[in-house]
């Protein structure tokens, strides 16, 4: 059984219940409360990384434009 804490396992999870849920007759209600659940981490996990990598990027821009007046036109002082 594979880890379901990466986030491949995790949507072939879904997907996998996603087909469950189209072709078998014993679905239940508890079976769509825990597919809801995997989506919404799904989610979680997709926004969080993205949030990560955004703010990783303005960060670098901000370091790079500090450098650039610190260094390059003497703006800033130490």
């Amino acid at each position: 059984m594979r880890s379901l804490l990466s986030t491949p396992a995790l949507n072939e999870k879904i997907c996998n219940m996603k087909d469950r849920r189209e072709k078998d007759n014993t679905w239940s209600a508890d079976d769509e409360q825990i597919l809801a659940f995997l989506v919404e981490l799904h989610i979680l996990r997709i926004s969080r990384a993205h949030a990560d990598s955004e703010s990783k990027g303005i960060t670098e821009k901000i370091y790079k434009l500090h450098d650039e007046m610190q260094d390059e036109r003497g703006l800033l002082i130490r």
